[in-house]
């Protein structure tokens, strides 16, 4: 929780209480932050959960604080932008909180800290604000070649251009001796760190391949003049990293995630001793490596978002390239309020084939495909998973496999008891169900087989019960089933379980 006494003032402290106890992102409180080199604005929406228009009002104890609007009536949502007027600030930092009200009694209190820096950045530097320093790898204060070259390769990676290393051999692992130094290529970007501590922070590599004997994907990173610590990232894959930090978390990945998110985030942490002018460094370690961006955190909240966000902050005020400050978006203008209807209840079915797979997003073959978010709402659909079972449903994908129907080769998975309901009409039917890891030995190239032993129930009949279920076999069978008016098929499946496919046909 956010300590009052060393955040703010006695006076600010009796405007935020409410925000304690609500808005909290984390165990942290939210606060808003400036800096007066961004020259940022921050915004809150007020949006209305009423079937009538609503009145509001913001107001804060401190006149340096401005609100696009500071009252008004919202039918659905309106967005209040925030800015700091410079001019009636203080030097360094200044805090204050704002409430939002409204005529029925509901308020929210948000914190606030602007910093007003009172000198001009030197040239070629970067600026820590908001909690953040974000850099932008082509942005660099300094370059300096070795046997390798940091090139510039432009529109690579998430935003603008990325920095790669090109020729010379590796650097040896002992790069925090003097002399390796001297051999590492690198690059650096002179900062303003106005927190000192030590700071969670991202390298962001581009995921190249880098294989072969001796290949480690690694780089290196280090502030001012101490010894470098090295990034390792990962080079193959299903391979796994993960590091502990100083506050005992520790944080993972995987080569999954690099080819999901086109980029590879190694965290790391750096320690600031004092406010001022310090030099980040990146130096050479394997050759052939690129990276987009780095993003350092200096508070708990911004470490939070950054570790919750996919591109990183944007790049933070400097000298180096031309600075555009980030102008909140508007939303789209709704005028009146929502024509509201209630959803319908969906008639029960009589026949019906579903085709369980993640991969099985569009109906085809007269299979409706259920992937394992698909949850059963009696109002909105007429199939689906008990709720509480949907996140602990996995997928199991066979690619390889022609030898049977799509339907029969992808299926769901899991170790925990699940429930999944299909609304019929009254009347009997014929269930027959598929089940079992459809891939044959010489069909696992880049998958490993698994077993099952499962237990399988339909409307309390037991079907299986704990009856190994191996890699390339299926149980294939149909069984009877009467439904009385109103009631559900359900299926309840137990131990370590897989289902491909359910036929459904009224007799």
């Amino acid at each position: 929780d956010l300590v009052y006494d060393e955040m703010f003032t006695e006076e600010a402290v009796a405007g935020i209480g409410s925000i304690i106890e609500g808005q909290k992102y984390g165990n942290e409180a939210i606060v808003l932050y400036f800096s007066s080199f961004e020259d940022n604005q921050r915004f809150v929406d007020i949006f209305n959960k009423d079937l009538k228009a609503n009145n509001w009002t913001i107001k804060s104890e401190q006149a340096w604080l401005n609100f696009s609007k500071n009252a008004g009536t919202v039918n659905t949502e309106e967005r209040i932008l925030i800015s700091v007027d410079w001019n009636k600030a203080k030097a360094e930092e200044n805090k204050a909180s704002f409430t939002v009200s409204d005529d029925q009694g509901n308020s929210q209190t948000y914190a606030v800290v602007a910093t007003k820096f009172d000198f001009k950045l030197t040239k070629n530097a970067y600026a820590e604000g908001n909690g953040f320093v974000s850099i932008e790898a082509e942005n660099y204060s300094a370059k300096h070649n070795a046997d390798a070259s940091w090139l510039r390769y432009e529109d690579f990676g998430y935003a603008k251009a990325s920095m790669f290393l090109k020729g010379g051999d590796k650097v040896d692992a002992a790069i925090k001796d003097t002399e390796n130094l001297e051999k590492a290529a690198r690059l650096e970007y002179k900062v303003y760190f106005a927190t000192a501590g030590t700071h969670y922070a991202e390298l962001y590599r581009i995921p190249t391949l880098n294989e072969g004997k001796g290949k480690t994907v690694q780089v290196a990173i280090g502030l001012n003049d101490e010894a470098p610590q090295v990034l390792n990232g990962v080079r193959k894959k299903k391979e796994f990293k993960s590091v502990t930090l100083s506050d005992g978390t520790t944080h993972g990945w995987r080569w999954e995630n690099n080819v999901l998110m086109q980029m590879e985030r190694l965290p790391f942490e750096i320690t600031v001793a004092e406010p001022g002018y310090h030099t980040l460094k990146v130096y050479q370690v394997d050759t052939d490596i690129g990276f987009d961006k780095l993003v350092i955190t200096t508070n708990e909240q911004a470490k939070l978002a950054q570790q919750d966000a996919l591109i990183g902050a944007p790049e933070s005020y400097n000298t180096i390239a031309k600075y555009q400050s980030v102008v909140p978006a508007m939303p789209p203008k709704l005028d009146g309020l929502a024509e509201l209807t209630p959803y319908r209840e969906q008639p029960a079915l009589s026949d019906v084939n579903l085709n369980f797979a993640f991969y099985a997003m569009i109906n085809a073959f007269d299979f409706i495909a259920v992937n394992q978010r698909h949850v059963y709402n009696p109002n909105k659909n007429q199939f689906g998973w008990r709720a509480e079972d949907v996140d602990y449903i996995n997928l199991e994908h066979n690619e390889e496999t022609h030898r049977i129907p799509f339907w029969q080769r992808d299926a769901l998975r899991g170790e925990k008891e699940s429930k999944f309901y299909v609304k019929l009409e009254e009347g009997r039917y014929d269930i027959s169900y598929y089940m079992g890891d459809a891939r044959l030995p010489e069909e696992m190239i880049y998958n490993i087989g698994k077993n099952y032993r499962m237990s399988f129930s339909i409307n309390g009949k037991q079907l299986m019960d704990k009856v190994d279920v191996i890699s390339g076999t299926q149980v294939i069978d149909t069984v009877e089933v009467d439904i009385a008016e109103g009631e559900l098929l359900e299926l309840s499946l137990s131990g370590k379980w897989i289902i491909n496919a359910l036929v459904i046909k009224k007799k």
